[in-house]
C-alpha cells in the first residue's frame, strides 16, 4: 500500500479520514484551511533614515510575492531625462511622481553602470536589461562585456546557451578612439556609446530589450557623511561643490557616455550586471516613479531635491491600486526617519512574503464501510487521483512505490492492493494524533524526514542604512534557534566600542589553561582574556528562555561591526551565533532598529534538495529520465546541463546509453492481416481493398514489441460503391460507432450518468460528469471527422470522376441520335466502292510489268 506523492515546492500536507459509511473516494481543503498573516517586504537602504516597510492591508497569499521597483524620471520635458514613452510626468497630478502596478508575472530585469578604474561613476552610461518574456527563464543572466580586436561591427551581441550569459562584444579600436595618423589628431575614430550598446542589444532580438535608465549616482551631489540640520526637510545632506564653490549640476543620462575608462581588455569578459531572481514573480511588479523637485526658497534660487523614502511613502499610500494592497511607513517613528534619499541602483527590487505562512491540508474521505473498515486500496487512490482536476488536487500527482527491482505488469501487479489507513486518530487519553502525508526535501537521515534542518537567520534592518544592518545566522542546524530577537541597551557605564573590552593579561591569567591555546596576545606575551567587563566597551546578556539577546552600547557611538565583533567572542554566544555584515559594518547602530526575528531553522516542506526518487525504473537515486508527454517521431526531448563555470556535472544520455541531448521519438510500427500499416505516434492506419482501418493503441500495447491481438468487426456502418464495376476493390466499408447515450462517452463514463439520480449527475458529481462531456464530444469530434474526410477524400472525388464520365457519353450518345442513317449509309457505300475500284486498279497496275515480260520474252 505503499504511494508516493510529488508535488511543488510549499504543497499542501495530504490527511487520510476514515468516516464510517463513506461509499465514494472524495476530497476537500475546508477541514484543515490555510494559515495566513500579513505579507510583507522591508527595503534594507543604502543611505540612512531611507528604509522603509511595506505591509499588506489583508492576510491572504493575494499579496505575496509582488515586486516592488524604484526608477527616476525627469519633470523636466526638454530633459532626456524624461523619455518619450514616460511623457504622464508632465501631469500637474503627477510632478512628484506616481506609481504603476502589472499584475502579471514579473519579467527579469538587470541595470549596467559602470565605473572607472579609480572607481569613479562613468557619466551617461547606465541602462536596463529586460526580458521581452515574463517568467523566471531570464533570471540569473549575467551580462558580460569585452572588446574584440577581429569583429568588423561596432557592437555585437550573442546569447550563450552554454553558459546562459548574455555577452556583448566592442571593437577595440572604436572604444579608446585613437587619432588617426594622416588627419591630425583631431580626428577621431567614432567611439561607442552605451546609445550604440542599447541598439546593439535591441537589434540582436535575443530575448531582451535595453533603455537608458535614468538612475542617478546620488553621492555625485551629496556629502552622505555630512547630513543637515534635522529641521531641513528639503536637504538631508550637504551638497557638493567644486572648487568655485558652485553646486555640482543634475547631470541627466543620454546615452552618449563612453567606456574607454572601464578597463575592458581584448577576449576578457566583465560583469557589468545580472537579472538575479527579478523575474517569475506571481503577484506582480509595482514601479514607482520617482522624480527630483525643485524648490524656490524667497530669493528666488532653485535647488533641485532628489527623491527621499518619505516620497515613496506617500506614493505608495495615496495610490489608488496599490494603496488599497498596502501600507507603507518608514522604518522607524523617528522625525528624521525617511528622509534619506533613494538610491535608484541599490535600492530594490524588494518582494513581500509572509500572506501565506502555512499551506492547509487536502483531506482525503477513504471509502468505508458501515463500521469505519477503511476499503480503499492504493491502487483505488492512484486511479482515482489521476482522474481528478489538477487544480483540485494542487497539482500534485501520485504513484505506487514498488519494491526496488520490480517489473511493472499491467496484466499481474500485485502491488497497490493494500488497503490504505487514516492518518488522523484518538489517542488513549482522547488525544488527536495526527501523521499527515508530508512534502519533504531529500534527507537520509529516515528519522528527520519530516523536516529540513537548515541555519535560522535574521535580519536587522537599520534605519542608519546599509552599513548598520546585518545577519544574525545560526552556527547550527535546527529549529531550536529560532526566535531569537536582539534588544539594544543604551548604557552610559560602557564606552560602545568592542575594542575596549580587552584588558591586559597577565602572568597568572586565568586563560592560561591549555583549552585557551591559541589566543591573542598582549605585548608582554600574555594571553588575552575573552572575557567581557561591564565597565569598559560592551557587554550583553543571552537569555534562552526568553531567546533574547540584550547588547549595552553607547547611542551614535556603537557601529555594526563591534555588535559582529561582541557577538562572534562572548563565551555566551560565540558558539551558537555568527553575524553577516550587509554593507562594510561602519554604520553607527539606531536604538530604534529591532525588527531582527531568526526563523528558518526548519524549512517549510519541499524546500530543500527535492524529492528523492523511491524504487524508481532506474532503481537508482542519481539520475532522472525525461519523457514527451507524446509519441511519435515529432516528439523530442532537449536537455542541456549548465553550470556556471560551462562544464558539465552529469551526462546526457539516451535509452540506448549513447550521449545525446537531443533524442526524437518513434512511430509505432504494426501488421494488420500481415499488411504494413501507417503509423503516427500510436494510431494506426490501413486501408487495403478488403478492410480500411484508424485506430489508436494503448501505451501498454504500442510500446511492447511482442504485443498482439485480434478482433473483429461485427457490425455498423455501410458499403458504398465508389467505382463502375459491381467488385470488392472498387467498394468501400465505413464504419460508424453507436452514439446512443448507453454507448456515448469515454474512460471516466456514459451520457447516461448525467441523468438526474446517476454517479455523474450535476449535484453528485460535477467533475465527473464535466470528464464524460468532454470525452463526448471528443468522440463525436472524432467520428465527424472520419465521415467528412471520407465524404471529401473519397466519395466527393469519385463523384466529380463519374460525373465527368456521364458527360462524356452523354456527348456521344447525342451524336448518335442526331446522325442521318439514309445519308450515311449511302455514304458509307460510295466510300467501300470507292475503296474496292482502287485497289482493283492497282492490282492491274501491278500486272502491268508482268505483261512487257511476257511481250519480251515472245
Amino acid at each position: 500500500n505503499a504511494l508516493q506523492f510529488l508535488g511543488e515546492k510549499n504543497s499542501p500536507n495530504i490527511r487520510f479520514v476514515a468516516e464510517p459509511g463513506n461509499s465514494e473516494l472524495w476530497i476537500d481543503t475546508t477541514t484543515v484551511p490555510d494559515t495566513l498573516g500579513f505579507a510583507s517586504a522591508v527595503l534594507t537602504a543604502q543611505y540612512p533614515e531611507a528604509s522603509l516597510i511595506v505591509t499588506a492591508n489583508e492576510k491572504g497569499e493575494a499579496y505575496d510575492d509582488v515586486q516592488i521597483v524604484y526608477k527616476r524620471i525627469s519633470e523636466n520635458p526638454d530633459s532626456p531625462y524624461n523619455p518619450d514613452d514616460l511623457t504622464d510626468a508632465l501631469d500637474p497630478n503627477r510632478k512628484n511622481g506616481w506609481v504603476e502596478y502589472d499584475p502579471g508575472q514579473s519579467y527579469a530585469e538587470a541595470q549596467a553602470t559602470f565605473k572607472s578604474t579609480d572607481g569613479y561613476d562613468i557619466a551617461n552610461t547606465a541602462f536596463y536589461v529586460t526580458a521581452t518574456e515574463r517568467g523566471d527563464m531570464f533570471n540569473n543572466i549575467p551580462v558580460q562585456m569585452t572588446m574584440s580586436d577581429t569583429q568588423t561591427e561596432a557592437v555585437k551581441v550573442v546569447f550563450d546557451t552554454k553558459t546562459n550569459q548574455l555577452r556583448v562584444s566592442l571593437n577595440s579600436s572604436m572604444v579608446n578612439a585613437p587619432p588617426t595618423t594622416d588627419q591630425g589628431d583631431s580626428a577621431w575614430y567614432p567611439q561607442i556609446t552605451a546609445n550604440d550598446v542599447i541598439a546593439a542589444i535591441n537589434n540582436a532580438d535575443l530575448g531582451f530589450t535595453s533603455q537608458l535608465s535614468y538612475s542617478q549616482d546620488t553621492s555625485a551631489m551629496y556629502d552622505l557623511s555630512q547630513p543637515t540640520d534635522p529641521s531641513n526637510n528639503l536637504l538631508p545632506y550637504e551638497p557638493l561643490t567644486d572648487a568655485t564653490g558652485s553646486l555640482y549640476p543634475v547631470a541627466y543620462n543620454d546615452g552618449t557616455g563612453t567606456f574607454e575608462y572601464m578597463g575592458l581588455k581584448v577576449n576578457q569578459f566583465t560583469e557589468i550586471a545580472n537579472t538575479k531572481e527579478t523575474g517569475g514573480h506571481l503577484g506582480g511588479t509595482v514601479t514607482v516613479w520617482m522624480t527630483d523637485q525643485e524648490i524656490v526658497d524667497d530669493a528666488g534660487n532653485v535647488t533641485v531635491r532628489q527623491p527621499n523614502a518619505n516620497d515613496v511613502a506617500v506614493l505608495l499610500n495615496n495610490d489608488q491600486v496599490v494603496g488599497r494592497m498596502f501600507n507603507t511607513r518608514t522604518y522607524s517613528s523617528d522625525p528624521e526617519s525617511g528622509m534619506g534619499l533613494i538610491d535608484f541602483v541599490k535600492d530594490g527590487p524588494i518582494v513581500t512574503s509572509g500572506g501565506l505562512v502555512e499551506k492547509g491540508a487536502i483531506t482525503v474521505h477513504l471509502v468505508t464501510d458501515a463500521n469505519g473498515i477503511v476499503q480503499t486500496t492504493a491502487k483505488d487512490l492512484a486511479t482515482w487521483w489521476d482522474l481528478q482536476d489538477p487544480e483540485t488536487v494542487d497539482n500534485i500527482s501520485v504513484s505506487i512505490v514498488r519494491p526496488a527491482g520490480a517489473v511493472w505488469d499491467e496484466c499481474n501487479d500485485p502491488y497497490g492492493n493494500g488497503l490504505l489507513a487514516p492518518t488522523i486518530a484518538r489517542g488513549e487519553c482522547d488525544e488527536w494524533i495526527i501523521n499527515d502525508i508530508q512534502f519533504v526535501g531529500w534527507n537520509d537521515n529516515i528519522e528527520q524526514q519530516h523536516l529540513v534542518l537548515t541555519k535560522a537567520k535574521g535580519t536587522m534592518t537599520s534605519d542608519n542604512g546599509i552599513n548598520a544592518s546585518y545577519d544574525l545566522i545560526a552556527k547550527q542546524n535546527g529549529p531550536e534557534f529560532n526566535g531569537y530577537t536582539i534588544v539594544y541597551a543604551d548604557d552610559s557605564s560602557v564606552t560602545g566600542l568592542y575594542a575596549d573590552n580587552y584588558v591586559e593579561g597577565t602572568e597568572n591569567n586565568p586563560c592560561d589553561d591549555p583549552e585557551y591555546t591559541g589566543l591573542e596576545k598582549d605585548d608582554a606575551g600574555n594571553l588575552i582574556t575573552p572575557q567581557t567587563t561591564s565597565t569598559k566597551g560592551m557587554r550583553l546578556e543571552l537569555d534562552s528562555n526568553l531567546k533574547t539577546i540584550t547588547i549595552h552600547l553607547r547611542a551614535g557611538i556603537t557601529t555594526a561591526y563591534d555588535i559582529e565583533q561582541l557577538i562572534e567572542n562572548d563565551p555566551q554566544t560565540k558558539n551558537i551565533f555568527e553575524v553577516l555584515q550587509h554593507g562594510d559594518g561602519t554604520g553607527v547602530v539606531s536604538m530604534q532598529d529591532d525588527t531582527l526575528l531568526t526563523k528558518d531553522g526548519a524549512l517549510p516542506a519541499g524546500e530543500l534538495n527535492g524529492a528523492k526518487l523511491l524504487f524508481g525504473e532506474d532503481a537508482s537515486d542519481y539520475f532522472l529520465i525525461f519523457k514527451s508527454l507524446d509519441y511519435g517521431s515529432d516528439q523530442f526531448v532537449d536537455v542541456q546541463a549548465i553550470t556556471s563555470s560551462g562544464t558539465t556535472t552529469f551526462a546526457l544520455k539516451d535509452k540506448n546509453g549513447n550521449t545525446a541531448e537531443k533524442v526524437y521519438g518513434q512511430d509505432v510500427e504494426a501488421l494488420i492481416n500481415g499488411v504494413q500499416a501507417v503509423g503516427d505516434g500510436l494510431n494506426v492506419s490501413l486501408n487495403t481493398s478488403t478492410l480500411s482501418l484508424d485506430m489508436t493503441l494503448s501505451e501498454a500495447a504500442g510500446t511492447n514489441t511482442e504485443y498482439t491481438t485480434s478482433f473483429s468487426i461485427t457490425g455498423g456502418g455501410a458499403t458504398y460503391q465508389i467505382g463502375s464495376d459491381v467488385v470488392s476493390n472498387q467498394q468501400i466499408t465505413l464504419g460508424i460507432q453507436s452514439v446512443n447515450t448507453v454507448k456515448l462517452g469515454g474512460a471516466s463514463g456514459k451520457m447516461y450518468q448525467l441523468r438526474s439520480g446517476q454517479d455523474a449527475s450535476l449535484t453528485g458529481d460535477t467533475n465527473k460528469a464535466f470528464r464524460i462531456v468532454e470525452e463526448s464530444i471528443l468522440a463525436i469530434t472524432s467520428t465527424r471527422g472520419r465521415l467528412g474526410t471520407m465524404q471529401k477524400a473519397t466519395f466527393e472525388t469519385n463523384i466529380n470522376v463519374l460525373n465527368d464520365t456521364l458527360e462524356a457519353i452523354t456527348e456521344a450518345e447525342s451524336q448518335i441520335r442526331d446522325t442521318d442513317f439514309a445519308e450515311e449509309t449511302a455514304n458509307l457505300t460510295r466510300a467501300q466502292i470507292l475503296v474496292q475500284s482502287n485497289i482493283s486498279t492497282l492490282g492491274i497496275a501491278n500486272q502491268i510489268p508482268n505483261y512487257m515480260l511476257g511481250l519480251l520474252s515472245r
